[in-house]
This record gives C-alpha cells, structure tokens and sequence, in this order.
C-alpha cells in the first residue's frame, strides 16, 4: 500500500516548479488617475461585472428601479459594462426585468469596454455582488476618484478601507438588497 502511494507521490520540490502565481492585482496602475472632468452630463452610475448571476445585476437593476420609478431621479442612468454572453439565460432574465420596469432609457447593458474610457463617465460607480474574491474593478474606480457604492462581499471593504485609520471610502450595503443599494 504505501509503495503505491509513494510512486503517486512527488517530491515537494518537483512539484513547487510546476507552480507558476497569477498575480491578482492591478498591473499597471498608472493608467487609473484622477479624473478632474467627468465626461457625462448626466449623473452615470457604472458597473464594470460581468452579466452573470455572482454580480448580481438584477438588484442593480432593481435598484434602478426604486431611483427612476419610485424615487422619479429621471436623470439616472446606469451602465453596466461587460460579457454579456457569459450566462445568455440571466443576461434574458436582466432585459426582462429592464423592459418591465419601463428602464430602456435608464439602463443599459453595453457590453464589454475600456475600464478608462468609462470610467471617465462615471459619477458614482457601483458593485452589487453577492460573491467576490478580490474585486479589481472597485480598486480601478478608486484610482479615478469616483465615488464608489458596493456589497460587503469578500474583500470589497478591505479595498475600501484606510488599513491605517480605518477610513472608508464608499458606501457598502449589504447583498441583495435593492432597496440600501439604491439609498447609497
């Protein structure tokens, strides 16, 4: 028995080189400054998330809602950039949701884009996950300056918060709430 264990088995260092890291961070961050003009006149709430189920678009959307229908901010608009393909059924399900919420003109899923072309048009800039690891897009929004509305989801508010002086520099809700997404 341990003979055939022992020829499954490598020695740590054989294995340790076939491990190679992915660096989980922002790899040039000097392409993310400060924005001293916003280029939309209108106030623009971005999302840069992928249209699948972790995002949780449908609570943006929803959130959307309540601001436009509820709230009547008929100068709202949110954008959300990213794969569309990634999940074709939920990506249905957010269209659905969009059309019978009268939002077309609100709303809008456009695909994916350059994180620096668009968020050079946001004025606030939104992360509605229910699952994150560590959530590049919301340390790219920072970079720009632009406020920042996100869920207390895995790193989300350690890369958010002075580690220094505890400083938080957003609004953070927690998940599947449309309703405190909506208020911050």
């Amino acid at each position: 028995m341990l003979s055939d264990l022992s020829k499954s088995l490598e020695h740590r260092n054989t294995f340790k080189r076939k491990i190679d890291p992915v660096v989980n961070g922002i790899p040039d961050m000097s392409k993310f400054a400060p924005i001293k003009e916003i280029k939309s006149k209108l106030p623009t709430v971005t999302m840069l998330s992928h249209v699948w189920y972790a995002k949780d678009i449908k609570t943006a959307i929803l959130a959307a809602d309540i601001i436009v229908n509820e709230w009547r901010f008929t100068d709202y608009r949110l954008d959300i950039y990213g794969a569309i393909d990634k999940a074709p059924s939920y990506s249905t399900d957010c269209f659905e949701i969009i059309a019978s919420k009268s939002l077309p003109r609100f709303v809008v899923l456009r695909g994916e884009a350059n994180p620096t072309d668009v968020l050079a048009k946001t004025w606030v800039f939104l992360n509605s996950s229910i699952s994150e690891g560590l959530p590049l897009a919301l340390g790219e929004a920072a970079l720009t300056g632009a406020p920042v509305v996100c869920t207390d989801v895995g790193a989300s508010l350690r890369v958010l918060t002075d580690p220094d002086t505890g400083a938080r520099y957003s609004a953070v809700v927690a998940p599947n709430d449309a309703r405190n997404l909506a208020r911050a």
